[in-house]
C-alpha cells in the first residue's frame, strides 16, 4: 500500500471526497490495483498480491488524474490548478454556472409638465425583480443634480410580474442637498417574493425660473441583502433635461 497527500486537493471538491477508481498500466491494457482518494485530499493506492508477485522493489511510475467538473454544481469558484509563472503554465479555475436565486434592475426617465404656471421635472423610477428578493427590503437611493427639494412625496406603484397594479400609495421622504449640488433621498419598499414584481415610483421637482438651458445629471439605486447576507444593487445614471423652459427634458 502507497499513501501520500496531494497538495493542492481543491479538485475533490468537486466530488465532495471519497473517489475510488481502479489503477492500470499505461494504456490501460492491464487492471493492477485500485486507489481511493478522502475528502482531504490524501490517495491511498493499493497494489493486486499477483503483480507485486510479478515484480522486483522498489517501483517507480507516475500518476495522472483526469476528472471532468460540472460547472452547474460547483456552489463557489474551485482553483483546480494554481498558475506557476516559472513554467508559464496557466491556472485552471471553474467557475459556477448558477443562476442567482434573486435579482433586481432598475430604470429611470424624466419629462417636463407645468402646474399651476410653474415648470416641473417629473421623474418615474421602475424597481424591477423577476426572481424576487427573498423578501427583503429593498432600499432606493435617488440623485438629481442642480435641483433642489426639501420634502417630497412618492407616488408608487407595486405591480405583479404581468405589470398589474397590485396597490398604490404615497410615500413622503426627507431630500436633501448635499455639498455638490444634487438633491438626493432615499426609501425603502416591501421586497418581492419568488415571483417577482416590479415598482414604479414618480416624483416631480421643481425647475427654477432662471433656469433657461442646463443638464441634469440624474442616478438611482436599488438595493436588497441577498440570502446569503451580501448587498445586491444596481444603479442607473443618465444626463436628460436640455432647454428645459422650451420644453424638452
Amino acid at each position: 500500500m502507497l499513501s501520500y497527500r496531494l497538495t493542492d486537493p481543491y479538485l475533490i471538491e468537486l466530488y465532495g471526497g471519497n473517489i475510488d477508481g481502479p489503477i492500470t498500466t499505461a494504456g490501460g491494457s492491464e487492471h493492477i490495483g485500485t486507489f481511493h482518494v478522502d475528502k482531504d485530499g490524501v490517495v491511498v493506492i493499493r497494489l493486486d498480491e499477483s503483480y507485486i508477485d510479478n515484480k522486483n522493489p522498489p517501483y517507480r511510475g507516475s500518476v495522472e488524474m483526469f476528472a471532468n467538473g460540472d460547472a452547474n454544481k460547483v456552489a463557489h469558484e474551485i482553483t483546480v490548478r494554481k498558475e506557476d509563472t516559472q513554467t508559464n503554465t496557466p491556472a485552471i479555475v471553474i467557475k459556477p454556472n448558477i443562476t442567482p436565486a434573486t435579482d433586481i434592475s432598475i430604470g429611470k426617465n424624466g419629462k417636463l409638465r407645468k402646474h399651476d404656471g410653474s415648470h416641473m421635472a417629473q421623474y418615474s423610477v421602475t424597481v424591477s425583480s423577476n426572481r424576487g428578493t427573498d423578501g427583503k427590503l429593498i432600499t432606493v437611493a435617488d440623485s438629481v443634480q442642480g435641483l433642489t427639494c426639501e420634502q417630497l412625496t412618492l407616488n408608487v406603484e407595486r405591480r405583479n410580474r404581468n405589470g398589474q397594479v397590485e396597490r398604490s400609495f404615497a410615500q413622503p421622504v426627507d431630500c436633501a442637498v448635499d455639498n455638490d449640488g444634487a438633491a438626493k433621498f432615499s426609501t425603502q419598499l416591501d421586497g418581492f417574493d419568488a415571483d417577482g414584481g416590479s415598482y414604479v415610483l414618480t416624483y416631480d421637482l421643481a425647475v427654477p425660473a432662471d433656469m433657461v438651458y442646463d443638464t441634469v445629471h440624474n442616478s438611482a439605486t436599488a438595493s436588497y441583502i441577498d440570502p446569503h447576507g451580501t448587498e445586491q444593487s444596481k444603479t442607473t445614471t443618465h444626463v436628460d433635461y436640455r432647454h428645459a423652459h422650451a420644453g424638452s427634458a
